[in-house]
């Protein structure tokens, strides 16, 4: 069997929004785009057992190589999960390359040819594409499992243009053999919202690779910040907000070249996708 050239990561603790993944990640019509995936770590709460989100992804063409949640964390008191969430889906990749995707974003069509591309013209290196944010109304609660606006045409209002000054973890990839030879992303980055970047940028320095901001990569980000009700000023995490500055760990860690993660990344991938069959 063909393995996949790309698996896309999708990292998601929220409702809605499958079905603006679906849109992009459906069959390629591009006839040279090569073979991809789709690796969801869902972690809101329930959608894995209630299967509507991976039923959804599958009649719309899009080829999963695994759907579930996120594995435990290392440190189960670390404010937010985000790197186990993505050491979650390298786990379960079978690419040569990974890019990972956030919900209520919206990428341009045709992504695969553009990101092989891109990873072929700037090897040893991580990259980020760039974006713009859109003001959207809030969705009528509950919000259902797929999508938040169902039957309904929402247009967006753009606010800004989002380009990385140095390199983000938004909408971001690169070699697998990168995140093996890290051993994943630090855990420890868990307990600061603004340390996995921290960690990346410091791991790319640490291995020798070069950290490229590419404006050809496109995404269209719905600031779904503005739905939180709540005074920002305060230190807690919400449904549609998570405070950056927010930190339960006394100092920085020193990030080194292999991440202090309780699994050795390259075996336990191995382990994971030949007993998928793979």
């Amino acid at each position: 069997m063909t393995l996949p050239a790309i698996s896309f990561v999708y990292i998601s603790n929220r409702p809605g929004s499958i079905d603006l993944l679906a849109v992009a990640l459906g069959p390629q019509q591009n006839a040279h785009a090569p073979p991809y995936e789709l690796v969801v770590v869902d972690g809101w709460d329930g959608r894995v057992e209630r299967g509507e989100a991976r039923r959804y992804l599958e009649v719309a063409g899009v080829p999963l190589g695994w759907y579930g949640p996120p594995k435990p964390r290392l440190y189960p008191f670390s404010h937010t999960g985000f790197v186990n969430a993505m050491n979650t889906g390298l786990l379960h990749c079978r690419g040569s390359h990974v890019v990972f995707l956030h919900d209520y974003t919206m990428i341009d069509p045709e992504p695969v040819r553009a990101w092989w591309d891109a990873f072929a013209a700037h090897p040893a290196t991580l990259i980020h594409g760039t974006g713009v944010e859109y003001e959207v109304p809030a969705p009528a609660e509950p919000v259902g499992d797929v999508a938040a606006w169902p039957g309904q045409r929402v247009v967006g209002t753009p606010l800004r243009p989002w380009v990385p000054e140095e390199f983000e973890v938004g909408y971001w990839g690169g070699p697998l053999s990168y995140f093996e030879a890290t051993n994943g992303i630090d855990e420890r980055a868990d307990f600061c919202a603004i340390w996995a970047l921290d960690c990346v940028k410091a791991q790319a320095r640490l291995h020798g690779y070069a950290l490229k901001v590419l404006p050809s990569l496109k995404v269209h980000m719905i600031d779904h910040h503005l739905w939180d009700p709540t005074d920002r000023k305060l230190p807690e995490t919400t449904l549609w907000y998570t405070r950056g500055w927010v930190y339960n760990y006394p100092t920085t860690p020193e990030w080194t070249a292999w991440s202090a993660n309780d699994f050795h990344l390259a075996a336990e991938r191995r382990r994971l996708t030949l007993g998928a069959g793979w």
